[in-house]
Formats: C-alpha cells, structure tokens, sequence
C-alpha cells in the first residue's frame, strides 16, 4: 500500500508528539520543531520507500514556510511551539501569528499548520476558526527535568498537560 504525502505529514506529527510527551525529543523553539517533524517526515518516506524531497525554510506562495515537501507543488507546513505570551499578542492592526498563518492555509489543501501550545492556561487572543485542539501530557519526570524553567521569564512556566493540533488549510 502506497501511502501520500499527507499521510507521512500526519504520521510524522504524530510521532512527534509521542517523541515530545515521553522525552525522547526536546522541543525548546520552533527550530528544534522543525527539525524533528523533518526527521520524522523523512523516517516515514524511508520507511515506505518513497522519494519525496523534504527540506526547511523556504520561499513558497509568496511567504518563507518552515517545512516543504514534494516536488512541483509541494506541500508547505507552518509550525509554531508557544512558550511565551508575547506570540500569541494581537493588535487592532495585526493578527497574532497563530492567526495569520492558518489565514494563509485556509481553504488550501496543500498548507498545513502544527501548533503546539505549551502554556494553555495562560489567557490568548480568540482566533476566528474552530480548531480541535488535542491535549497530551509530558511524563512528569521529564518535564521536571527538561521544561519546568524553560520558558522566557517574561513568561509564565510551560504546563505538563498541553494542547496542539495539526490541520490542513482544506478543513479551514
């Protein structure tokens, strides 16, 4: 069975957030995010025996995305980890950037957006979609010890249980 390149998105995703919730991986900015759901992408591609380019920042539909992946048309990922109050800030002139991006997604089947929200108590700016937010929960071992005192001091600390989602700008 062939599986498409929005399968090995999703899987790869996934395997994230397993990866982040037991420790194997540490996830301290968006870079460290990009980097893993990159290996994850192309650990699903090898496994499959697939030969679907990858790669990180670059100029795609008019903006810079963090993840690409396929050929002509690729599919364009933007990912976000919030750690800090600051990203999720809005003004009367600017949208916060978790808005803007899934506004740049929305109704395009080959744009993706990942966020994970690691300080989900914390009051945000409302954003006009209805996302499904899922919720994981760090091993507290490993939260102890890698993301207790992670966080800006401008911010207050990450949660063990936290909220992402994964969507793709068609189910915008």
């Amino acid at each position: 069975m062939t599986i498409d390149i929005s399968q090995v998105l999703i899987q790869g995703w996934e395997r994230l957030i397993a990866q982040y919730k037991k420790g194997l991986i540490i996830l301290t900015d968006e870079k460290s995010l990009e980097l893993f759901f990159v290996r994850n992408c192309e650990n699903v591609i090898q496994e499959n025996k697939l030969n679907i380019p990858i790669g990180r920042q670059k100029e795609f539909y008019g903006k810079r995305v963090d993840v690409w992946v396929g050929n002509d048309t690729p599919n364009v990922i933007e990912l976000k980890i919030y750690h800090d109050t600051a990203d999720w800030k809005g003004t009367e002139t600017s949208r916060n950037t978790v808005e803007t991006d899934l506004q740049f997604a929305k109704g395009d089947s080959k744009i993706w957006v990942g966020v994970i929200d690691a300080i989900p108590s914390t009051n945000k700016q409302k954003i006009p979609f209805n996302i499904e937010w899922k919720e994981c929960e760090i091993v507290e071992n490993i939260f102890k010890k890698n993301y207790k005192d992670i966080n800006p001091t401008s911010s207050p600390p990450r949660e063990r249980k936290q909220r992402y989602f994964f969507v793709n700008g068609k189910n915008l």
